[in-house]
């Protein structure tokens, strides 16, 4: 799945340094991808679960050079701006469950 995302000022704003599951990027991705469950965005790799109807699939990526350089800026509590990137995610696993 390719994936072009805007991380806003917003999503900057609100973000928590070295928080996989509330950074900057994984703000982004959440509002930009219905269904989404468990994400979590690291420097080299991000990965997330969606749910459709009552399955649910998990996609994973690594993390583009742009990107990595973002993060690991945000992450030191660097100024970063409003960015663009594209992602290709990658389904690793399919799997039904009624408690999700």
């Amino acid at each position: 799945m390719k994936l072009k995302l805007s991380v806003t000022k917003g999503d900057i704003k609100n973000g928590g340094q070295a928080q996989p599951d509330n950074c900057a990027v994984a703000r982004a991705l959440k509002r930009n991808i219905d269904g989404i469950k468990n994400v979590s965005v690291f420097v080299n790799h991000a990965h997330f679960s969606v749910k459709t109807n009552k399955k649910f699939a998990t996609y994973v990526c690594s993390m583009p050079k742009e990107a990595s350089n973002f993060i690991r800026n945000f992450d030191r509590g660097l100024a970063v701006t409003p960015a663009k990137f594209t992602f290709n995610f990658t389904p690793i696993a399919y799997y039904k469950t009624a408690n999700y």
